[in-house]
């Protein structure tokens, strides 16, 4: 749309210059300038990379594997309170198992998600409570691996790149599976996932702050293995120790 907005306004301006009030040196000066700017401007737009381009790109740069079915996913983490351990095991539909074991006390949480409607946490006396949409979303929150090859099911309504300045990175802004918004922030050399800013599901006006880095090749895939996350006033750090994809013995959860 702007690309055809300048059409428009150099064709007027063109227009202008071709008025007897002008001479005719002034009438060349104007009209080289015009095309002279026009000509930038179609070569910056051409140069641009669109929303769609920069997801593919920064998939096909993490791993150019045709399917990824499942991971296994294990990581030594870090709050305020101290040290805890998250284990997730995913499928390619919205299967997920979560468990999170606290060694500063309290019960694990351990839940089993099987649509984004659909889940249930396993209470320690073997029992089940259902789990609200916010807990799952919040649950799927923390695929962090999965949602870099998942982004267009993952997000929606996405916007234009935007150069943030100073900062080597594009941003794209969307909206979350609860319509709430989101930024993405890609490398604008390789195009990979940097960073994130997401709302807390169970606390709208907070954001959350995602980082990764620390990437290595894991079964031929360049994968983040540290991740920071601000929440608010809170800190937390993920150090991912396994990650197994596509693994052979991967079972879902079953009842009883």
């Amino acid at each position: 749309m702007k690309i055809y907005t300048s059409i428009c306004v150099v064709l007027l301006i063109v227009g202008c210059a071709e008025s007897d009030l002008l001479s005719d040196k002034a009438k060349r000066f104007i009209k080289t300038f015009l095309f002279l700017a026009f000509w930038i401007v179609l070569v910056g737009c051409g140069k641009r990379s669109s929303t769609e381009q920069i997801i593919k790109n920064s998939i096909l740069n993490i791993s150019k594997a045709d399917t990824i079915n499942t991971f296994e996913i294990f990581a030594e983490c870090q709050s305020q309170k101290g040290n805890y351990t998250t284990e997730i095991h995913s499928g390619k539909d919205d299967y997920t198992y979560f468990k999170q074991v606290y060694s500063y006390g309290g019960e694990p949480f351990e839940a089993v998600v099987f649509t984004l409607d659909s889940g249930f946490q396993i209470n320690q006396d073997s029992t089940f409570t259902s789990l609200p949409r916010v807990a799952i979303n919040i649950i799927k929150g923390h695929e962090f691996h999965e949602i870099l090859f998942d982004l267009s099911n993952r997000f929606h309504q996405f916007g234009e790149p935007e150069l943030v300045p100073n900062s080597g990175m594009y941003k794209i802004t969307a909206l979350d599976e609860l319509n709430n918004p989101v930024e993405i922030f890609f490398d604008t050399e390789t195009m990979l996932l940097e960073a994130m800013t997401i709302r807390n599901p169970d606390k709208i006006e907070e954001i959350i702050r995602i980082k990764y880095s620390n990437r290595k090749q894991i079964q031929g895939m360049l994968l983040p293995m540290h991740l920071e996350i601000l929440q608010g006033d809170q800190k937390f750090i993920f150090d991912f120790t396994t990650i197994k994809i596509n693994a052979k013995g991967f079972r879902e959860y079953k009842k009883g």
